[in-house]
């Protein structure tokens, strides 16, 4: 279910993806054209690149905006990828943390289960560096389509679970 522009890495080798993203950065720089990359659950390969090019920087230099995001959930180990894209120099005078407040379970207020990652120095820090905090609403299905077992394309299309899936 992607968008039909989208476009991706030939194969999951990293050589491949590295010398796409390469590639697509460089594109970028010479048509000017406004791009999304999603990093999938936070594959390494950019922090790597970030790190290696000075890749915030060098696309500044070419006027290149970089707007970052990090979806965070209730659980501070979300706050890992972000840790580590800070210590590599991945992060951006433009980054916001999104606050998916869609992951609560909880009956408490959404700012007392967030309040452990929200105090978080890695957190605290992103924020003193100039990120942006927002907060993604939870979505009054998601429950029911999580319960169900299913994913949100299965939940429009109408299909019904027939039996507990293993995620």
């Amino acid at each position: 279910m992607f968008h039909p522009d989208a476009v991706r890495p030939p194969s999951v080798d990293p050589e491949d993806k590295g010398a796409w993203l390469e590639e697509s950065f460089d594109a970028q720089v010479r048509e000017r054209f406004d791009s999304v990359l999603d990093l999938a659950g936070g594959d390494p390969l950019v922090r790597l690149l970030a790190r290696e090019t000075e890749l915030v920087a060098t696309l500044e230099q070419h006027r290149v905006r970089l707007v970052l995001w990090q979806v965070l959930g209730p659980d501070v180990a979300h706050l890992d990828y972000l840790k580590l894209s800070m210590e590599a120099g991945l992060f951006a005078p433009a980054t916001l943390l999104v606050l998916n407040a869609g992951l609560v379970r909880s009956k408490r207020s959404i700012e007392a289960v967030f309040a452990e990652v929200t105090g978080h120095k890695v957190f605290v820090d992103a924020v003193a560096q100039g990120a942006q905090v927002v907060w993604f609403p939870g979505l009054v299905c998601m429950k029911g389509v999580a319960e169900r077992g299913l994913t949100f394309g299965e939940a429009k299309r109408g299909i019904r679970a027939t039996a507990v899936r293993a995620v």
